[in-house]
């Protein structure tokens, strides 16, 4: 070995510093910033800004170069055009979009909101209101004479519905006349027949009261409360379920 060889293959040369130890007293230590340099996250130089501050001259709050302005619309989008999910021009904040439904309408292509069936009353019984659930001659050729007379065109609206009733002495209000309807026209096209309109009477006459014929001042056994329908040769047994008394 000569004189100032290492003492074996990959040894460290005499005098030199050992593995990770800076190479002579002062040094700094492998991977540590020289001297004067910033820490981690300091700024490079003197004066510079910190890294994510705003630019010298820049208001506080201002965007960075090249981002868009607060309240200035997204790239691709036209000038003018509202931000996303913003009401649009003219419309009242808390507005449903255009096409959208009010609140508590029905969903498109439900049963009008209205529940299944036919009107059912559920107010206070008059003085001069009675139920009469009974289906006679008389009362079919008083349907086909006003049915036919209300309907000539084979079409009936909900308003001609509530025509239709007080005639019988039946007084509903705009809403349930809607019900009735909906629940008589189940296709949707206007056009009743008489065989749909007898059976939604039928029907209908089970759950609502009618009020007393005022040309007709005769006490009859069925205005007193508590009258046994059920007896009445006439009452509608098909529709039995209905009657709730």
């Amino acid at each position: 070995m000569y004189p100032g060889q290492p003492a074996y293959p990959g040894a460290p040369m005499t005098g030199a510093p050992m593995g990770g130890m800076p190479p002579y007293p002062g040094a700094p230590m492998p991977g540590a910033p020289m001297p004067g340099a910033p820490m981690g996250g300091m700024p490079p130089y003197p004066g510079a800004p910190m890294p994510g501050a705003p630019m010298p001259g820049m208001m506080p709050g201002a965007p960075m170069p090249g981002a868009p302005m607060p309240g200035a619309p997204m790239p691709g989008m036209m000038p003018g055009a509202p931000m996303p999910g913003a009401p649009m021009p003219g419309m009242m904040p808390g507005a449903p979009m255009p096409g959208a439904p009010m609140p508590g309408a029905p969903m498109p292509g439900a049963m009008g909101g209205f529940p299944p069936g036919y009107p059912v009353f559920s107010g206070t019984l008059g003085a001069d209101m009675y139920y009469k659930p009974v289906w006679t001659a008389k009362r079919e050729a008083k349907l086909q004479k006003v049915w036919y007379k209300i309907a000539k065109d084979g079409r009936i609206t909900h308003k001609e519905i509530k025509k239709l009733l007080e005639k019988f002495h039946y007084r509903i209000s705009d809403h349930e006349a809607q019900w009735f309807y909906h629940t008589l026209d189940r296709n949707r096209d206007g056009r009743i027949d008489y065989p749909e309109v007898r059976i939604a009477m039928q029907q209908f006459i089970m759950t609502y009261p009618r009020y007393r014929n005022p040309k007709k001042a005769g006490m009859k056994p069925w205005y007193n409360r508590g009258y046994n329908w059920r007896s009445h040769p006439g009452f509608c047994t098909q529709y039995g379920h209905l009657w709730r008394f």
